[in-house]
């Protein structure tokens, strides 16, 4: 293979197997480039070097190797491969050099890729009254800020149905939750609007000042970062994962199957596709469905159960296929909007 007039190495000129991909191409090695500049500032960080090489990424490779899955393992490979490739084409490097790196990206002891990975890994989408109990009573007996918050992230979790990240600049009007919607783009016509309001029918006074006392302290953390919301979302991650293995019915539990529980339980309480997708802020009113939890595995089996309440005109923005339609109905902001207005849908 040729670059500009660069006759590649045989090591250098073989196909990528990174998953199902084998062919490259520019927007293929763009995509690697990107990758592996976050690959090589990731292992900077952990290192607390300012900047590593490139024989740094590749020992760092050979000792997760079996860890990892074989295609991210296949993945990383082609990344560094492509690398190599545009060190080579540069002349920084030699072909002697490359063939020496190549070979070192084996992994670094007899252990196969993946041997070690741990099979349960798989994140769960459905959980247990019994097992978020169990969670939030070890979280309640801890006493940092991160743990408060969390137990109370998987306590309201299944009730709110918000993403992770939009736990973080919800607003609290009486009863209506205020989500703003981390997936909304006008543009590429995802979501419904930039904030979608939920009506809490079910929560008492107290639980609503327990809400609303959880989303103060949250956006005073999401102010305090300067708007980095995965940033606190990492944080909250790490603590779930440590939590979680204290459980033996939470292992691959996260804080997102909060949201998969919440679908599961509105189509168990017998929710129309167009309300739990307006609830969820899904423009599609298939997508809850397809990539949310099972209805059989919602909390809910009486149909009459109604926990919460989504306006009219909220529903009427979801499509039912791909192709949008129109509509001249609009979600006004939450300052805008009136604690209990009649446009709210309680059936």
């Amino acid at each position: 293979m040729s670059s500009n007039g660069v006759i590649f190495p045989a090591c250098l000129r073989e196909t990528d197997k990174s998953g199902k991909l084998r062919t490259r191409n520019t927007k293929t090695e763009a995509a690697y480039r990107k990758r592996y500049g976050g690959m090589a500032t990731t292992l900077a960080k952990k290192s607390g070097e300012p900047h590593v090489e490139i024989d740094q990424v590749i020992d760092d490779l050979r000792a997760r190797a079996p860890w990892l899955k074989k295609r991210s393992y296949y993945l990383y490979r082609a990344v560094i491969l492509q690398a190599l490739r545009d060190l080579y084409r540069a002349g920084g490097i030699s072909d002697a050099e490359v063939e020496r790196l190549v070979q070192r990206m084996k992994p670094a002891s007899e252990t196969p890729v993946a041997s070690k990975r741990n099979g349960k890994s798989r994140r769960c989408r459905h959980f247990q009254p019994a097992t978020q109990g169990a969670l939030v009573s070890i979280l309640r007996r801890r006493s940092s800020e991160t743990a408060r918050n969390l137990a109370d992230m998987l306590d309201f979790g299944p009730e709110i149905g918000v993403r992770v990240c939009e736990f973080f600049g919800c607003r609290l009007d009486k009863r209506i939750l205020w989500v703003s919607s981390a997936k909304y783009s006008e543009a590429n016509e995802r979501g419904i609007a930039e904030f979608r309001p939920i009506e809490l029918l079910q929560f008492n006074d107290q639980e609503l000042r327990e809400l609303a006392d959880l989303i103060a302290r949250l956006n005073c953390e999401l102010e305090a970062v300067n708007g980095d919301r995965s940033r606190l979302v990492r944080r909250y991650s790490a603590m779930m994962r440590r939590v979680r293995d204290l459980v033996p019915s939470a292992s691959g539990l996260t804080i997102g199957t909060t949201r998969h529980q919440f679908r599961a339980n509105l189509a168990a309480a017998g929710y129309s596709r167009e309300e739990i997708a307006a609830a969820m802020g899904h423009a599609v009113v298939g997508t809850a469905e397809t990539h949310y939890g099972r209805k059989s595995m919602g909390w809910y089996p009486n149909e009459n159960y109604r926990p919460i309440g989504v306006p009219a005109s909220v529903i009427a923005l979801v499509r039912s296929g791909a192709r949008p339609k129109p509509l001249e109905s609009t979600i006004a902001p939450p300052a805008d909007q009136p604690s209990g207005s009649d446009e709210f849908r309680l059936r």
